[in-house]
């Protein structure tokens, strides 16, 4: 199955196509652009998100750039930090591995947005184990602070989205996980249909919800509940809350 299969077969289900009949190279290409367009917007999306990522990098131990800032690391096609690197859309988790121990001692990052770096008093905090980061997520390059920064070549372990590559041509072989091949072929039938002048079968509409419910479903995790003593999640503003442990409020 390759994406010039998948293009014939979403003009196939829009009625478009009969069977054997195969769409005109321009029709091709144009269709590519478009898959290409859904691929980049599921990009943005946690639930299309099919796994997370483990990769390690090692800190070189480099000097801050100037007396206010800590150093920046990068990770991107360009990074001269960690070269060969991919630029991610977006970090879950974070660690620093302890190699001077064994074996490996692993500490958590907390994973700061720019309001929370922005929040700390003092940026540049010479320490050998960070313990906050923040990425800005810029491109092609994302910048990595770190709280403090690192002078030990420390391993730093990132938990990021893995995620369907962009589709590079038409002879090019699909290799999707469960429930991908659905999702993008029905979805994609959805958005083809008006340029092709096509009308978009109900059956089509229906098919694509499914597909793209299972997928979602699948990436889907519960919420990690918390409980006060022995009784429900609190929610909305703090009030006296009775205790029947105790009996009291």
């Amino acid at each position: 199955m390759t994406v010039a299969d998948l293009i014939n077969s979403a003009a196939k289900a829009l009625g478009k196509l009969r069977a054997g009949g195969g769409l005109c190279p321009s029709e091709l290409t144009d269709g590519l652009g478009v898959l290409n367009a859904l691929v980049d917007y599921w990009k943005t999306r946690r639930l299309f998100v099919y796994s997370t990522k483990i990769d390690f990098y090692v800190f070189s131990g480099k000097a801050p750039a100037d007396a206010n800032q800590p150093p920046i690391y990068q990770l991107g096609p360009g990074s001269t930090d960690w070269p060969g690197s991919v630029r991610p859309t977006r970090i879950e988790n974070a660690n620093i591995c302890l190699t001077d121990q064994t074996p490996g001692v692993f500490t958590p990052v907390e994973i700061l947005d720019a309001q929370g770096w922005a929040a700390l008093g003092l940026e540049q905090m010479p320490v050998t184990i960070p313990t906050k980061m923040y990425c800005d997520y810029a491109f092609p390059n994302a910048n990595l602070y770190f709280w403090g920064y690192p002078t030990i070549g420390y391993l730093l372990q990132l938990f990021t989205w893995l995620q369907v590559a962009q589709f590079t041509g038409l002879g090019e072989a699909i290799a999707l996980p469960p429930g991908y091949y659905a999702a993008f072929l029905y979805t994609f039938a959805e958005l083809v249909g008006p340029q092709w002048n096509a009308a978009v079968p109900a059956a089509v509409v229906e098919m694509a919800r499914k597909a793209r419910a299972g997928v979602q479903g699948l990436n889907s995790t519960a919420p990690h509940l918390r409980t006060v003593d022995s009784g429900m999640p609190t929610n909305g503003s703090a009030r006296p809350t009775f205790n029947y442990r105790t009996r009291e409020f």
